[in-house]
């Protein structure tokens, strides 16, 4: 029955509301000037309002005033106290002011484009943000974060990772569980506390996030049932194997497979340091191929001068350049080796800083372009450019060690003129031909294929983010 009462009455109105919608006048057509005015007449007739009901005593209080008052009984409190309480309204701010390391503050000679990005600061404990009143980290720990924060100390990104697993297994040898805790929760807590310390020291590496998860990984799969001791043997076993495999094993199969590509004749260039390029260039020599090596370095590191030492010992014939000079340089080149801190999930190739202009320099002269990366450095996500995430070293380097004059002495106080030093740029993939890993050699398109194998067989996921 009342279905059969409702139904006369919804048919009434809704020819009702088709007849007034016949009456009703339809709105004219604006052009989109005569929409931004009216847009403009409405938004200025509601900052008037607002403005009015702002200088009125009487009326409704606003939202500050309510939000002042708080949920006591503050009675006490005018509106004109919601100014005071405007800063410290909700966890943002103070959130925001607990992220920040001690010691850093934001610096008026930083370029405003790489703002978002920690400043750079001289290592001491301070800086770092280690109280050592507080005694609640592992000086191994404590030690290696001064190493980190020095820009002069662990440049490679291998040798970073190797520091950070022997900390961790010197972490872990000298944990005493707490009476009453769990030992497998309570030394993932402290592990991941001395991660972020290391972090908060310098920016961790995409291949320091991959070992981390693998040492998350481990503790996180330990057998409850175990004693401690003999947990921790098998976690730091499983460390050394770790090490073994995709850190020492993985290079000397990448220098092998890479070697293989060097023929008679060949002129081959790479930049900087790279370790991995040095042990291939040496196995190419100990085949007996003859080729010439043209290594490219840049300031402020000059870091490729220890590479020309180490070749020159081995009587493997260089030329030395800077990178100013790399149009010249690749006139007579076959082929360029460089080695990559990480290879995106799309095919680009995070290394130190002028490794993209190297690259881009080859690929104008259809030079192909080979990078070297263990597959630890494979990162699951993607990055388009040297901006949003990145890394700023000391400004001062770039002054010191200049021959011919004093002009950027006192450069401080120079208005205008900032000084940026970054670590690291992105190579796209059109300048990247391929990628030379431990188990071969791939185009830059493969390497998320490589990345879902490598989930496939070790059951875990490859993170290039430890939160």
């Amino acid at each position: 029955p009342g279905l059969l009462w409702l139904c006369p009455v919804a048919t009434m109105e809704g020819q009702g509301g088709e007849a007034a919608k016949k009456d009703f006048p339809k709105k004219p057509k604006l052009t989109k000037a005569e929409r931004r005015e009216l847009q403009e007449r409405q938004r200025a007739a509601k900052e008037a309002a607002r403005a009015s009901s702002g200088n009125s005593g009487g009326g409704k209080k606003g939202k500050g005033a309510d939000a002042a008052k708080g949920g006591g009984g503050g009675g006490g409190k005018k509106a004109g106290g919601a100014t005071d309480a405007a800063p410290s309204r909700g966890p943002n701010a103070r959130g925001a002011a607990g992220r920040q390391t001690p010691g850093r503050h934001v610096d008026p000679k930083q370029v405003e484009l790489f703002a978002h990005l920690s400043p750079f600061s001289a290592p001491n404990s301070h800086t770092v943000g280690y109280d050592v009143s507080l005694n609640d980290m592992h000086p191994a720990v404590v030690g290696l974060g001064l190493q980190f924060a020095d820009p002069t100390c662990l440049t490679d990104a291998n040798d970073r990772s190797l520091a950070l697993l022997r900390v961790i297994q010197v972490l872990v040898k000298d944990y005493v569980t707490p009476p009453g805790k769990a030992f497998q929760w309570e030394l993932l807590k402290r592990v991941r506390q001395a991660f972020q310390f290391l972090t908060d020291c310098r920016p961790h590496s995409i291949s320091m996030g991959n070992a981390m998860q693998f040492v998350r990984n481990a503790i996180s799969s330990m057998d409850p049932e175990v004693g401690d001791e003999e947990a921790k043997d098998g976690l730091c076993e499983d460390i050394d194997e770790f090490i073994k495999e995709r850190i020492t094993l993985a290079g000397e199969l990448i220098a092998t497979t890479a070697s293989r590509k060097i023929r008679d004749g060949d002129v081959i260039l790479t930049f900087s340091r790279c370790p991995v390029i040095e042990r291939l260039l040496r196995a190419a020599k100990n085949e007996g191929k003859r080729f010439h090596v043209v290594l490219v370095d840049s300031r402020p590191g000059q870091e490729g001068r220890e590479c020309l030492k180490a070749l020159a010992k081995d009587s493997i014939p260089c030329t030395y350049v800077l990178l100013n000079a790399v149009s010249f340089a690749m006139k007579h080149v076959t082929k360029v080796f460089l080695e990559a801190s990480a290879i995106m999930s799309n095919g680009a190739a995070l290394a130190r800083i002028g490794t993209a202009v190297v690259a881009m320099a080859a690929n104008a002269r259809n030079i192909p372009v080979i990078f070297c990366c263990e597959t630890y450095k494979l990162a699951d996500k993607v990055q388009l450019d040297s901006i949003v995430s990145n890394e700023l070293s000391d400004p001062e380097a770039l002054v010191s060690g200049l021959s011919g004059g004093d002009e950027l002495t006192g450069w401080k106080d120079i208005p205008g003129l900032k000084l940026l030093n970054l670590r690291h740029d992105l190579t796209p993939i059109k300048f990247v031909d391929s990628v030379v890993t431990e188990v071969g050699m791939i185009p830059p398109t493969a390497v998320p294929v490589l990345l879902r194998e490598y989930r496939r067989e070790t059951g875990a996921a490859v993170k290039s983010e430890v939160p």
